[in-house]
């Protein structure tokens, strides 16, 4: 590739030099024009001649696969963090909403990014005894802000009333 390069760069040379005879030859006669136009095709053609036997290669880097699975892996933490932070979020939600309606109990949300990195609820784990009108306040208020079925949303502990 060395070669080509200098190849390249002598003929450019000679050429600059023969423009530069050829115009101090017709310099001060009506000609000049024509001879800056000759002159500029041909170092155009000179050029796009050498520039095939140029062969540019990029050499193969080893590095190159470990820095690509670092990126893999920082996507894949990144998505992680995000999700994770997504669930903390929705959790705290739910338990607010909860709380102001005078439920006190723990919520898990447990979800993942899908591939087109779109976040989905897959299930809302409830703790505390509750009775079962507070149960189903519950499962009302988790369809509603999180978007989930009915049979997303699981209790832990035993219910305070064994109506349900």
């Amino acid at each position: 590739m060395m070669d080509a390069i200098l190849l390249l760069v002598r003929r450019l040379c000679v050429c600059g030099l023969l423009s530069g005879v050829a115009l101090t030859l017709v310099k001060d006669s009506g000609h000049e024009a024509i001879m800056r136009l000759c002159c500029a095709s041909l170092l155009v053609v000179v050029l796009f001649t050498s520039l095939p036997g140029i062969r540019l290669s990029v050499p193969d880097m080893p590095q190159r696969e470990a820095m690509q699975r670092q990126a893999d892996d920082a996507v894949a933490q990144a998505a992680a963090s995000q999700c994770d932070a997504i669930c903390r979020g929705a959790e705290n939600y739910v338990r607010s909403r909860a709380a102001a309606q005078g439920i006190a109990c723990t919520v898990t949300v447990e979800g993942a990014l899908d591939e087109d990195h779109v976040f989905a609820v897959e299930s809302v784990q409830v703790g505390g005894a509750q009775t079962a009108g507070q149960r189903q306040a519950l499962r009302q208020l988790a369809r509603e802000a999180l978007g989930v079925g009915e049979e997303q949303v699981q209790f832990t502990g035993e219910c305070a009333d064994e109506t349900e």
